[in-house]
């Protein structure tokens, strides 16, 4: 970040001041000095520049704000007159990320992450800028990227991400489909005798089909390890740029990690480390597809809702 004195020395005083306050000892009449200072502040918010401030100051400025601003009802926008605390709401809403870019706001975003107490309404929404980020820094093409470019516009390839992405969820919504209306002849690869398969195994007939059905789209990647990190399955674009979306599988027998497999394991692990879009992809062996899909649904997190599909796969009436 460019340091500009002037606002960033400001910024750094209101800083001090509500650190001091915040830690200190206060009476009650000191408390409405405390709220005083905070009030003075929003003032400036429609002005900032996130580029005239040191990085240490907008961590610890956004810290402050963090803290004060700790539940969904404390940043909702309010219709009507517009106090200051309502321009701080504006600028914790929108301004603050759309100014976040490149290496310097990914330094940001992780300072300001590890900083963060357990269930804090400002985890998935620094999550979601930091995939945001990464991916806008893949959209800049490479001489191959171009080539790549040319190749699609006289081929079939994909013209972007959101394309390969509607593609894969398109496939397996196919795959659900077939499987459903072919009464249990498709089904049965999914049990041993009465039992059901287990999770990899049950995600490896998936796989198989996709293969099948989709080799000139797609390369299919079964699970292995990335780091320390399970991969269920990985679908990477055949034709041009190297679009990846992550698949993670789950059984609704395996209620413990249901739900937590969403957040835990395909979000946390991939989302924050390059892969964008996701897919959560559900056998259901006892469990309702459709009411199930739903539940699921209402568990993404803020900012994540058009980055996860939800599939809920009907492999019941064995």
């Amino acid at each position: 970040m460019i340091k500009h004195l002037c606002m960033d020395d400001k910024i750094k005083g209101y800083c001090d001041a509500l650190t001091f306050f915040k830690n200190a000892d206060v009476s009650s009449s000191d408390e409405k000095l405390v709220e005083s200072l905070f009030d003075v502040l929003p003032g400036v918010f429609g002005n900032i520049d996130l580029r005239d401030l040191t990085s240490e100051n907008i961590v610890r400025l956004m810290r402050i704000l963090f803290t004060e601003f700790d539940t969904e009802d404390k940043i909702k926008m309010r219709s009507g007159f517009q106090s200051k605390r309502d321009e701080c709401v504006s600028f914790l809403r929108s301004s603050f990320w759309a100014q976040l870019h490149d290496q310097d706001g990914l330094g940001i975003l992780r300072t300001l992450l590890d900083g963060l107490p357990q269930g804090s309404i400002w985890k998935n929404r620094i999550k979601n800028r930091m995939a945001e980020i990464v991916e806008e820094q893949k959209s800049v093409p490479s001489k191959k990227e171009i080539a790549d470019l040319k190749d699609f516009i006289l081929g079939d390839g994909f013209a972007s991400y959101d394309d390969f992405y509607a593609f894969c969820i398109e496939k397996f919504n196919q795959l659900k489909t077939e499987i459903k209306d072919s009464r249990l002849n498709e089904r049965d690869v999914f049990y041993t005798g009465n039992k059901p398969k287990t999770e990899n195994e049950c995600r490896d007939e998936i796989l198989r089909n996709l293969i099948r059905a989709n080799k000139d789209d797609l390369d299919v990647i079964q699970e292995g390890n990335e780091g320390h990190n399970r991969v269920d399955m990985r679908l990477v674009n055949r034709k041009g740029r190297n679009y990846i979306v992550q698949v993670e599988c789950k059984r609704d027998l395996n209620a413990e990690s249901l739900y937590s497999g969403l957040t835990e394991q395909l979000i946390d692990k991939y989302f924050t480390s390059g892969i964008y879009l996701g897919i959560y992809l559900v056998f259901c062996f006892k469990k309702d597809p459709g009411t199930l899909q739903k539940d699921i649904e209402k568990k993404i997190p803020y900012g994540f809702e058009k980055k996860v599909a939800v599939i809920c796969i009907d492999l019941r009436n064995k």
